[in-house]
């Protein structure tokens, strides 16, 4: 029975052992040590768990080759190589092309090496956490580092955490690293609009100054209404501010607080203040929402004062999606630009996005 199962149950020969091993490669840690120290089988075993190389001992330990085959399968072999391996410097790469994160366990006369430092941010920008301190504000080596993990940004040196250039490109990379850069660099307009632009929800990771501004949270939506998600609370709850987002993106009621998106007087106003078509159509869908709600809470027994949501009159109540439906039909991406906008389909009452001519 060669089943890993019933490998620890049962004796097996070696022949059987090896098919077992053969198999699965973390067979060879529960064989007999003797298989364990067989150079074939770790011959075998570390092209399929480069960890396996731990197990080895003697003219295992010292081949170069097994140790090649090893962080070629997994970086992090590298710790468990002979010193002599970790101080070689193409056996090094191999590892580093695999996990950047292997450079911990570099010799440390190999740990200065640009051309290593470089090959681990470029496989896992967080190696950042293990190269010296003197090259965090290295800006080549900490524009690789993220340009493959905008979060890497956290693990900088001050001086790279003010330089424009590399602030862009982490945001691009992960939009949270708007809240990791310099002070001054988190409540420029312009580094913050990008971000936007890449995804709306970065609004949220500026400063209070900027997501309680009128003005700059208009520029925002109108780059991608998600935007409105980032901004302040008061914002969020202020009527008249949420028609002005939405004569730019209907969809902006989407992230406004639940008592203006939910009060059934602010609909009506808001389909007197734009009577088009695709104002009619949208907040019809938030109406239908609305109605079912209602449904539902007087299906389970629950009263108005306990959280009933109130339906608006016809000829609102008509059709639409569900906001988890809407919201989540459309990403972030999908929705900026100034202009986009929910547009009725032919059928279903759902909404697709389009951007404006």
């Amino acid at each position: 029975n060669t089943d890993m199962g019933g490998i620890g149950a049962i004796a097996m020969n070696k022949d059987r052992w090896f098919d077992a091993i053969k198999r699965d490669a973390r067979a060879l840690r529960m064989a007999p040590r003797e298989h364990q120290r067989d150079l074939r089988l770790l011959q075998s075993t570390v092209k399929k768990d480069g960890k396996t190389i731990a197990l080895a001992d003697g003219d295992g330990l010292e081949d170069r080759n097994l140790a090649l085959a090893a962080v070629r399968q997994n970086g992090s072999a590298l710790q468990y190589l002979l010193p002599e391996f970790q101080a070689d410097k193409e056996l090094v790469l191999e590892a580093l092309r695999q996990e950047g994160l292997a450079l911990q366990f570099v010799a440390q006369e190999l740990r200065e090496n640009w051309e290593i430092m470089l090959a681990a941010v470029r496989q896992n920008g967080m190696a950042l956490s293990v190269v010296h301190s003197s090259f965090r504000d290295n800006r080549r080596l900490v524009l690789e580092a993220v340009q493959q993990n905008g979060m890497a940004l956290r693990l900088a040196g001050p001086d790279s955490k003010r330089d424009r250039e590399i602030v862009r490109t982490a945001i691009r990379n992960s939009v949270q690293a708007l809240e990791l850069c310099h002070q001054s660099l988190r409540e420029d307009p312009d580094i913050v609009l990008e971000a936007v632009e890449v995804k709306g929800e970065a609004l949220r990771y500026t400063t209070l100054k900027l997501r309680t501004d009128k003005d700059f949270v208009l520029k925002a939506v109108a780059r991608n209404v998600w935007a409105l998600s980032g901004a302040s609370g008061e914002l969020q709850k202020d009527r008249e501010f949420i028609h002005e987002c939405m004569n730019i993106n209907n969809m902006a009621l989407e992230f406004a607080a639940r008592e203006v998106r939910e009060d059934p007087q602010f609909l009506r106003d808001s389909a007197s203040l734009d009577n088009s078509r695709l104002r009619s159509n949208y907040l019809m869908g938030i109406a239908k929402e609305q109605a079912i709600s209602v449904r539902n809470a007087a299906q389970r027994g629950l009263s108005t004062s306990e959280g009933e949501l109130r339906a608006p009159s016809s000829p609102l109540a008509r059709g639409g999606a569900s906001r988890g439906q809407r919201l989540s039909s459309f990403g972030q991406r999908r929705l900026s630009g100034s202009g986009s906008d929910l547009r009725p389909q032919t059928s279903g009452g759902s909404f697709a996005a389009s951007r404006s001519p």
